[in-house]
């Protein structure tokens, strides 16, 4: 998990405003110009931001195995 740690600090650190500013740079035709699907996109980010730990620790626990030199 020493790894993701810097990564996860930045995720945390995301607000509102920030991934209002990412959105704007997301070309319209990538979300079909859906601006309320891209946002609901990005509420679902927030809301999971607070949970990333938790979602790498599934991940690595799936059968999927995404971090295949993680032991």
């Amino acid at each position: 998990m020493e790894a993701f740690d810097p990564w996860i600090r930045r995720a945390k650190n995301f607000t509102d405003r920030v991934l209002e500013e990412f959105a704007k740079e997301v070309p319209p035709e990538w979300y079909y110009d859906d601006f309320d699907a891209l946002s609901r996109l990005l509420e679902q980010l927030l809301r999971r931001v607070n949970r990333l730990e938790e979602l790498i620790l599934d991940a690595k626990r799936s059968n999927r195995q995404p971090f295949p030199n993680w032991r």
